[in-house]
């Protein structure tokens, strides 16, 4: 029988897809590696690299500014995003960029960008809601954690570009980078192919910038329920039973919990709460699994926006077997609180492998879909994506991102497989 929810009629939205000529307004900070692993005929490849990044862009103070930060054992920057008025003063200035030498401290370049460059002091126009960009270009694996301040920098807004050069450690620039890596991450294995990529760079640079502007999705029409988007504010109306499935283990800091939290808050901004409408639970696991609400606990969604937001971790394994298993009563119990049967969803989102206790999760994941749940496994860090893809049951319904600020950044991907999920071809139309 077909069950009322979300199925896709028609979709409609606007595109602007065209070169540079769009991308006019931004805030752009250059992080670049001085350190002695560079060395001097390096660095003049990196100062040539940023005239003609720079010398592409429409500089000028009220399009795009630039700042640039220099960085070996201590970050410095001579350039603020306040600093020049015009292009030909900002490309004098690159010219005369001295190699710095000492050790390639990255995180604490990172962590100086955050605190003195990207502010309202210094700048930048993040509270016009012009976009925030970093690019970092570095040779060697830094000295210091890189990890929490690339993490607190994109919290921030910022979208960090990569440029990983020569002996950079791979997993390092991915640890920078904002999702999509295929978009935000280049490496390039020496110095003199580094210009080869200005080009390159200067198409994702402008795209982003764009992209900040354009509202991606308007007058979407969905059958037995419907969105409406204006400004990118997109309201469901439908009927639907959602649970989140959130991992507490000890391998996840509480920053890294808040951002869970965040991504869910991000949800229910999509959607109509109630007793008829989407109801929203929460279960989270470590050495065991622990409801934090049902379905039916809260009916509006400011109830359960306070109930997210008090939401703690306490830490322990990484259990995720038992989570999925508790989920199995809990989807029947939901189906004696409706009065007709509404499409069921479970969005598990987990950073590590499940510990081989007990039965293979796959059993339980099984057992789920037999109830017509659909589950949404997202991985994060260390996840393992087969296991991932045994809990959704298909490619479509698993992500995987390297941090947990990027959560936000899939939310609409989401939000478009569920649309499409009753066999509509909406991922075609995008």
């Amino acid at each position: 029988p077909h069950l009322p929810g979300i199925t896709c009629a028609e979709l409609k939205f606007s595109s602007v897809f065209s070169e540079c000529i769009a991308a006019e307004i931004a805030d752009i900070v250059f992080i670049v590696d001085g350190s002695r692993n560079v060395g001097p005929e390096n660095f003049h490849i990196i100062r040539t690299f940023l005239q003609n990044t720079i010398a592409a862009l429409d500089v000028a103070m009220d399009k795009v500014r630039i700042a640039i930060v220099q960085y070996s054992d201590v970050p410095r920057a001579d350039v603020y995003l306040n600093t020049f008025s015009d292009k030909k003063e900002i490309l004098d200035y690159v010219k005369t960029l001295s190699y710095g030498r000492g050790k390639s401290n990255t995180g604490a370049a990172l962590k100086f960008a955050k605190e003195q460059v990207f502010t309202k002091v210094r700048g930048s126009r993040q509270d016009q809601h012009v976009e925030q960009i970093a690019v970092v270009i570095t040779e060697a694996k830094s000295a210091d954690d890189v990890s929490s301040p690339a993490a607190e920098l994109r919290r921030l807004g910022v979208k960090i570009f990569a440029l990983g050069i020569k002996d950079i450690n791979a997993n390092e620039p991915q640890e920078i980078a904002s999702y999509p890596s295929k978009k935000f991450l280049f490496n390039v294995e020496s110095f003199p192919k580094l210009n080869a990529l200005s080009s390159e760079l200067m198409r994702s640079l402008c795209g982003n910038i764009k992209d900040a502007f354009v509202t991606l999705l308007k007058n979407i029409t969905l059958h037995q329920g419907f969105f409406t988007a204006q400004k990118e504010i997109i309201i469901f109306t439908a009927e639907a039973d959602m649970y989140f499935l959130l991992d507490e283990s000890g391998s996840i800091s509480y920053d890294d919990f808040d951002d869970m939290k965040a991504f869910i808050l991000e949800f229910l901004h999509v959607f109509e709460i109630g007793p008829d409408q989407v109801r929203i639970g929460v279960v989270k696991f470590a050495d065991k699994a622990t409801p934090v609400f049902h379905l039916n606990t809260y009916n509006t969604k400011a109830k359960v926006q306070k109930a997210v937001k008090a939401l703690f971790m306490e830490g322990g394994g990484t259990r995720t077997d038992l989570g999925l298993e508790e989920m199995i009563p809990l989807f029947k119990q939901a189906e004696q609180t409706r009065k007709k049967k509404v499409r069921e969803f479970l969005i598990v989102i987990t950073d590590g492998k499940s510990e081989h206790v007990g039965k293979p999760l796959k059993v339980h994941a099984e057992q789920l879909r037999k109830q017509n749940v659909t589950i949404y496994a997202i991985g994060v860090k260390d996840a393992d994506k087969a296991e991932l893809e045994d809990m959704s049951g298909s490619p479509k319904r698993t992500f995987f991102v390297n941090n947990y600020d990027a959560l936000k950044e899939i939310k609409s991907k989401i939000l478009k497989e569920i649309c499409s999920f009753e066999g509509e071809d909406f991922m075609a139309e995008l």
